[in-house]
């Protein structure tokens, strides 16, 4: 009987995880994403995501001032913002400097 309930737990968070990995493709599909929405693609939580929002870290539409929405490729531009170089790429242009 122990071996059943678990067999059900096992599928029950089976279930939860195809859902999970469902919703997550349909939020890349999307071009306007919603803040709850861009918060998974960003994997934040939804009140970080608004918090950004308040502070207007990212742009958003907001028709008739009470929904907002955010273009996918602005989030996208968000998350690539801080990127940080490999070592070898920083070892690529400090040489490439120096043969300058």
């Amino acid at each position: 009987m122990a071996e059943k309930k678990d067999e059900e737990k096992t599928l029950q968070e089976l279930l939860i995880d195809i859902k999970k990995a469902a919703n997550v493709q349909m939020v890349w599909a999307k071009e306007l994403l919603t803040p709850r929405e861009a918060a998974m693609m960003m994997n934040v939580s939804e009140s970080f995501m608004y918090k950004m929002l308040a502070k207007n870290v990212l742009t958003r539409y907001s028709p008739g001032g009470k929904l907002n929405y955010l273009e996918r490729s602005e989030v996208l531009r968000y998350m690539k913002s801080g990127r940080i170089a490999s070592e070898d790429e920083i070892r690529g242009r400090a040489k490439a400097k120096l043969h300058n």
